[in-house]
């Protein structure tokens, strides 16, 4: 794909290179990202909003915030208004970055423009506040998206748990567990495995026990990541008839994905839609 790119024979254009550039993203090459951008100047192709997209999202991803400020700027430069994936992106590196009060600010420019707002925006500001321990602007973000009509989900609930959990207020992340699954909605395998650890760290194994009774009774799953922070916190209270339970459980699952992936491993592209 690259060869042919350099190739002046083949004409592409900014979705080509934005392709290529996803392809490097994937395989860490993100030096090549940049050597893309310079060929692409070099043969008067103009970057378009869903390459500036693609690229800060990588430079949030790799915690490079110096960056993703450059590419937002040059983007305006180029004559470029943002739409609402590019504010999704934006909003993202800032928050996972730690800088979700400035990343909030985009909210209110979004409506200025009467740009569409998402439901991603307002889970990444609830993870971003829960990052950086402002409990209480993460609840704000949350109650804000109800305001802005976008019904909780299993990702803004478990954005708000994991924040409570960070806090270690784990009486406030189980009554989030509790609304969320009086609704029927799972939570997350990795925002339930920290609760655990949580309830770990304050000793409370009743509490713990009676969440995963909880899950159970509403017929929902919790995933490897659980069963796996579950069974080392009964090894170290040495109840090997609970640990050698849960060991069980969880080779079957990760014996289960092991078949899956060499049924599926060899499946032609033209069948996986690539």
């Amino acid at each position: 794909y690259d060869f042919a790119l350099r190739d002046p024979a083949f004409r592409a254009d900014a979705r080509d290179y934005t392709n290529l550039m996803r392809v490097h993203i994937q395989l860490g090459n993100h030096n090549a990202v940049e050597e893309a951008f310079l060929v692409m100047r070099e043969r008067n192709i103009f970057p378009d909003l869903v390459t500036y997209t693609v690229v800060i999202a990588m430079y949030g991803k790799i915690g490079n915030l110096n960056m993703v400020k450059e590419k937002f700027a040059e983007m305006k430069l180029w004559g470029l208004m943002p739409d609402t994936l590019l504010y999704c992106a934006l909003v993202e590196a800032y928050s996972q970055l730690g800088h979700a009060k400035e990343a909030e600010r985009y909210i209110e420019d979004m409506e200025n423009a009467g740009i569409s707002l998402k439901i991603e925006i307002f889970i990444s500001l609830i993870r971003g506040y829960g990052i950086i321990g402002h409990v209480k602007d993460a609840e704000r973000i949350f109650q804000l998206m109800q305001l802005k009509l976008f019904y909780p989900e299993r990702r803004s609930y478990s954005a708000l748990m994991d924040a409570y959990t960070r806090d270690e207020d784990v009486e406030h992340a189980i009554q989030v567990f509790d609304n969320m699954i009086s609704i029927g909605i799972e939570p997350t395998d990795k925002s339930l495995a920290r609760l655990l650890i949580a309830c770990e760290k304050k000793n409370m194994l009743a509490e713990a026990i009676e969440t995963i009774e909880k899950l159970e009774s509403k017929s929902l799953k919790f995933g490897t990541k659980t069963l796996i922070s579950f069974r080392e916190w009964l090894e170290k209270l040495g109840l090997d008839k609970e640990v050698e339970r849960l060991s069980k459980e969880i080779s079957k699952r990760m014996y289960r994905k092991t078949f899956f992936l060499d049924q599926y491993s060899d499946v032609p592209a033209t069948h996986s839609g690539l």
